[in-house]
């Protein structure tokens, strides 16, 4: 079914997952309601994905009675997901811009619900999704818990985690207010976006560009999860070692309290004692574990690696 009152644009960074990215489009193409417009930004070195995805498209278009646009952007210059983003940006022309990794699977009502909610709600800027396998990911431990409890606070808590795990629990109707959005699973006024974009300090990896693109939208515009908007996230979680995770975090928030909460006594205390608590927890977790507090120490004393962050 096509969207008759807002166009839709699809932005897809994508990596070296000519077979993910195939499953992604897949479960877009079956949507109930198809976007305007799919922008797909490759990084890749090869061509293996822009073949598969435009013999894959070419099969959509001859079965379906759709006026769908594929643009497909190949560069393999490209530093990360961040500047891939902005790159679709810059492309996209619907109203509405939805942005997914190259390794989700969309339940077929994801953009029909996310449209209903656009349209019901005028002041609503920004719409994102739950994760649908996140009660399932490896990192959702007691000790987690207990720690996100006691020592992530003020911006740094992440209500995210909270909604993804009581998703089945809840009202589908409810819309849960947040600052941070999940880049995997999120979208946007496209008026929204002559304003803001991606940082394009986030390099490679890019871990928590995201975070910062929807905090800094948060601050003067409302934006909402929905449990009625679910997809499957094959890669959910840390894509490295503990090591190397837990340095990215550390990174990370240096980064995102200098960056937009500089002056905020408040959120620096939050900061100082989010590290306090990542370094006891690799202390307690050392003769099991020593690449924790390995990542403490390299994200508390290394000066932050833009392709880390």
């Amino acid at each position: 079914m096509k969207n008759s009152k807002q166009k839709i644009s699809v932005i897809i960074p994508s990596l070296n997952r000519a077979a993910d990215l195939a499953e992604t489009l897949k479960s877009i193409f079956s949507q109930k309601i198809l976007p305007d417009e799919i922008i797909i930004v490759d990084q890749s070195l090869d061509y293996k994905a822009e073949s598969t995805v435009k013999k894959l498209y070419d099969e959509f278009k001859s079965i379906a009675n759709n006026n769908t646009e594929l643009i497909y952007i190949h560069d393999s210059l490209i530093t990360g997901s961040a500047q891939a983003r902005n790159i679709g940006i810059h492309k996209a022309t619907g109203d509405i811009v939805y942005f997914f990794d190259d390794d989700v699977i969309l339940e077929e009502e994801y953009i029909r619900n996310t449209q209903n909610i656009y349209q019901w709600h005028s002041d609503i800027s920004m719409v994102g999704g739950v994760l649908t396998n996140y009660s399932g990911y490896r990192g959702i431990t007691g000790l987690n818990k207990l720690f996100d409890s006691i020592f992530t606070q003020g911006p740094i808590k992440d209500e995210r985690l909270k909604i993804y795990l009581s998703q089945d629990k809840v009202s589908l109707d409810k819309l849960f207010k947040t600052r941070k959005l999940t880049g995997c699973a999120m979208s946007v006024r496209k008026t929204i976006l002559d304003e803001y974009k991606f940082d394009e300090g986030f390099r490679g990896y890019s871990f928590g560009e995201d975070v910062d693109f929807s905090y800094r939208i948060s601050r003067k515009n409302r934006i909402v999860i929905s449990p009625l908007v679910r997809l499957y996230h094959k890669s959910l979680g840390p894509k490295d070692d503990d090591e190397i995770h837990i340095s990215r975090q550390i990174h990370f928030w240096r980064y995102f309290v200098r960056k937009n909460l500089k002056d905020d006594i408040l959120a620096n205390c939050a900061l100082v004692w989010f590290c306090l608590g990542i370094a006891i927890k690799g202390i307690l977790l050392f003769w099991k574990n020593p690449g924790v507090l390995k990542g403490v120490i390299s994200g508390l004393t290394k000066k932050r690696k833009t392709e880390n962050a």
